[in-house]
């Protein structure tokens, strides 16, 4: 399907953003390929071509935002099957997104919020990190950068932006998937206060994409396959 988009035009403070992200991007480690294959085992990985196609395409507006042509390539995207609230980027090419968590967002623009934070992640150069070698401290602040890029991101891509705050709730109480430590993240509070610091002194003004019948029809669709057990 062939989908069109507004041109948006954008604060200082948003583009100063993201330029100065596309900066301090670090160098890339190797992919991880092994790890990841261990994630899909132990979650398992849905092949659904709508549901794939309609993640691309996010990925793909979300992507047209960034001016960098290295970091506007749209990484490999794998669906996991599992009903955990699951969403990360294990290396620089690959984000991983379960159904659990396509199914406890409420609408497109938390969805893209999710998506960005993990691209940011990849874009910031945090995959580069040995994570051992990494403090709790400033696993958070890397934690609070993802935040602050992808509602740049997102907002520059036509989203609305505030739709971060409704991701960050739904997805904090989520915090036994098996694959995060609570101690690396900032709390809700936190995180909410620095996205609302962030956002207050972007001068981003509405209006911005909030959901599509498209992400309704997602939903459905995976509601529909669950029952029917597939």
């Amino acid at each position: 399907m062939t989908r069109s988009f507004k041109k948006h035009s954008f604060t200082p403070t948003l583009l100063v953003a993201l330029a100065c992200y596309s900066l301090t991007c670090c160098t890339p480690r190797a992919p991880h390929p092994v790890a990841t294959r261990l994630i899909e085992q132990q979650y398992g990985v849905l092949k659904d071509p709508l549901v794939e196609r309609y993640l691309e395409g996010i990925l793909v507006r979300l992507n047209a935002a960034v001016a960098s042509r290295r970091q506007s390539i749209v990484p490999k995207l794998t669906l996991l099957s599992t009903s955990t609230v699951v969403a990360l980027a294990p290396d620089e090419d690959t984000i991983l997104i379960s159904q659990g968590m396509l199914r406890t967002l409420a609408n497109e623009a938390e969805l893209a919020f999710v998506l960005a934070h993990e691209r940011a992640h990849q874009q910031l150069g945090h995959t580069a990190l040995d994570v051992d070698e990494v403090s709790a401290s400033k696993r958070k602040s890397l934690e609070l950068a993802a935040d602050q890029r992808a509602i740049a991101v997102m907002a520059a891509a036509g989203y609305d932006p505030r739709a971060a705050f409704g991701a960050l709730k739904r997805t904090d109480v989520q915090d036994s998937n098996g694959l995060t430590n609570r101690a690396d993240y900032p709390d809700l509070e936190e995180r909410e206060k620095a996205a609302l610091s962030f956002l207050s002194g972007s001068g981003w003004l509405p209006p911005g994409t909030v959901n599509r019948r498209d992400f309704v029809m997602v939903q459905r669709h995976l509601a529909d396959a669950n029952r029917q057990g597939r």
